[in-house]
């Protein structure tokens, strides 16, 4: 609603596995939980950058957060509750978008932490791609096919940042630019 008046003909929509969340997200407890740290180390954090990222680099708590994320992520997908607001929300933008004839590009990102042959967020992911294309959008771009037998190390940020990094990235602004050229209009190619 707040970029509306920009008037665009093209929406490119990014799906992640977390945008299940609810505003009252699961996750927030687990991070605060998580950020729990004695006084002394939380003062040394709060005075220095370089400590502060010392100290995750070299604390067990990390990964544990990040597990715990992202088991709380999928869980959504098995609360009624949840799923049905979630699915709500995205026929409700959808319907939106189609009103002012813009055309919907989604593509869909895998949980590079979770990648393995038995990603274990398959069956939600595909849940969602299915749900998307009942909602009737132009177009659909799916990295899982493409991604889930990769080595997700050679795919993440980095061992501490679990986001895509350029290879990824890169991989997406090619299957989108395949899936948007057919929807520009032919004065426009």
């Amino acid at each position: 609603e707040q970029v509306r008046h920009f008037k665009f003909d093209i929406l490119v929509w990014e799906y992640f596995i977390n945008d299940v969340q609810p505003e009252n997200s699961s996750g927030t407890p687990i991070l605060i939980k998580n950020s729990t740290r004695g006084k002394i180390v939380t003062f040394l954090s709060g005075k220095s950058f370089f400590f502060d990222y010392v100290y995750w680099r070299l604390s067990s708590r990390y990964e544990k957060t990040i597990q715990e994320l992202r088991t709380a992520d999928l869980d959504q997908y098995h609360n009624p509750e949840v799923l049905a607001a979630h699915e709500q929300r995205i026929t409700t933008f959808v319907k939106s978008l189609k009103a002012d004839n813009t055309k919907i590009v989604v593509i869909f990102f895998p949980s590079i932490y979770l990648l393995a042959p038995d990603y274990s967020a398959k069956a939600e992911h595909y849940m969602m791609v299915d749900y998307f294309k009942q909602q009737g959008v132009d177009a659909e771009v799916d990295l899982l096919p493409d991604l889930i037998n990769q080595d997700k190390r050679k795919l993440m940020a980095s061992r501490f940042d679990t986001h895509p990094n350029e290879i990824v990235h890169k991989l997406a602004a090619d299957k989108l630019y395949d899936a948007i050229l057919p929807l520009l209009d032919k004065s426009t190619k």
